[in-house]
């Protein structure tokens, strides 16, 4: 037959997750799948299956000549599943794109427990920059992948070129939902509220935006911080502190499970979008 664009969806199959990363790649794979473009697939036992399909419909698919296999999702998880998968598509003559999203747990380890991930080392170092191609998120992440890879020494395929492309973009526009009541009460609580929208980890700082609000309300000022955002890593004592703040559900919220009607919602009627970060 002839050649495929087959897009990584591994590691959201695995896990389930409807946020940051996860979002993007089930949605540009349900996108795929419903139009033909691109075939999402996951890798199973050292073979790729495919996606949005169902269960009893699941055949392994094998690679063919000349397929472009598209790394979108954060795979380095499961870093080690991909090399038979990757040869195979070498193998037959075909192309392998890496989407790279950022450096951040090589650059800032300490956003990490203070040591870099071996398994995203491993990802970066013998997938992404052993591949044909990658396309980052942004320009910076591009630079930096280029910065590293010559700080490291690595030994790129011929022709191997990086790209960036831009973010921010839903590939179906469909009617307005409901958001949650939990949500719509935030809205309707009379003062203004601010958001932060992402996953709850060290380097986003949220404990500083609380410090910050915290001295706004020392101040009898009606404003109120809105966390959006799954619980991530290294973040126990932040979640005691939120739970256990005398403005917990008054003028602080997190709003932990947040869905698109959610996250447009609140997007559309807050002040403003709060995004610290120490990187």
């Amino acid at each position: 037959g002839n050649p495929r664009i087959l897009i990584d969806i591994t590691d959201t199959h695995r896990i389930g997750l409807e946020t940051g990363i996860q979002r993007v790649v089930r949605k540009i794979g349900e996108a795929a799948a419903r139009s033909g473009a691109a075939l999402p697939v996951f890798i199973e036992d050292g073979r790729l299956y495919p996606g949005y399909a169902p269960a009893g419909d699941r055949k392994p698919i094998e690679v063919r000549k000349g397929d472009r296999f598209v790394l979108l999702d954060s795979g380095w998880i499961f870093a080690e599943e991909y090399r038979p998968i990757l040869d195979q598509v070498s193998a037959a003559d075909g192309l392998i794109v890496a989407c790279l999203y950022d450096l951040i747990p090589i650059r800032y380890p300490g956003a990490y427990g203070g040591q870099r991930p071996r398994s995203f080392v491993e990802w970066i170092d013998k997938v992404v920059l052993g591949a044909d191609a990658v396309v980052a998120i942004s320009r910076s992440v591009a630079d930096d992948l280029l910065v590293y890879a010559e700080e490291t020494g690595a030994v790129l395929k011929p022709g191997f070129s990086v790209g960036w492309w831009r973010l921010g973009a839903d590939s179906v526009a469909g009617a307005p939902l409901t958001p949650s009541r939990h949500v719509q009460k935030i809205a309707a609580a009379g003062s203004p509220f601010f958001i932060s929208v992402g996953t709850l980890e060290p380097r986003k700082c949220h404990s500083f935006a609380i410090d910050t609000f915290e001295q706004l309300w020392n101040r009898d000022v009606a404003a109120n911080y809105v966390i959006v955002g799954r619980k991530g890593w290294h973040v126990d004592a932040l979640i005691r502190r939120i739970e256990e703040h005398p403005a917990y559900r008054k003028c602080l919220f997190w709003v932990s499970d947040a869905g698109d009607a959610d996250l447009h919602f609140l997007y559309a009627n807050a002040r403003g979008v709060i995004a610290p970060s120490f990187i």
